[in-house]
């Protein structure tokens, strides 16, 4: 049975079986009272998203590394490009989008799951601006250019509706601070 009111369908033929998609907006559920909080790190190297639980020290790499496929990607399309192909650099992109939205579904599930599992909120790094023309970081972002806000969207509405709270917080050392102890330290290397 679907629950709450349905925006839409749409009705798709694949091999010849016919299926229906339902968009449907739902009542979020009641916010659980959380015991603790776990930490997403969105703007991480190698690794699309890195969860951190300061309780227990857990620290989960989550995604691929997106700064190298998007470089792949961005680098067949210049080869289609050039040649003048620019109806297999339209599907290219297309797959890109796909892919790109299919694993930050995935992500943002590894995130809800562990927080609903633990009873945890969820903190956030709040990112808007870091590509603006002040931000240390605007250079990876651009080299990177993975869909950040979509990731964050996605991670919403399915602690929405869990009732797991989202909190954003500034994102300034966040990379830095050690999870346990607080300390803000530098890494020399990647771990």
């Amino acid at each position: 049975p679907i629950e709450g009111f349905v925006r839409s369908a749409e009705f798709i033929k694949r091999e010849g079986e016919w299926y229906v998609m339902f968009c449907v907006n739902t009542l979020a559920a009641p916010v659980v009272t959380t015991t603790s909080i776990v930490g997403v790190d969105f703007n991480s190297v190698g690794n699309i998203a890195v969860l951190s639980d300061p309780q227990t020290g857990h620290v989960r790499h989550l995604g691929w590394d997106g700064a190298g496929s998007k470089d792949n990607f961005r680098r067949r399309k210049a080869h289609l490009a050039s040649q003048g192909k620019f109806q297999l650099l339209s599907k290219l992109r297309r797959k890109q989008s796909r892919r790109s939205s299919y694993q930050n579904h995935c992500v943002s599930k590894q995130i809800v799951d562990y927080a609903v599992s633990h009873c945890c909120a969820i903190a956030v790094e709040s990112l808007k601006g870091i590509s603006s023309s002040g931000s240390k970081a605007k250079r990876y972002v651009q080299k990177s250019q993975w869909a950040f806000a979509q990731l964050l969207s996605f991670v919403q509405y399915k602690a929405a509706l869990h009732g797991i709270p989202v909190v954003s917080v500034n994102p300034a050392y966040t990379s830095q601070t050690c999870s346990r102890c607080g300390s803000i330290t530098k890494p020399d290397h990647k771990w």
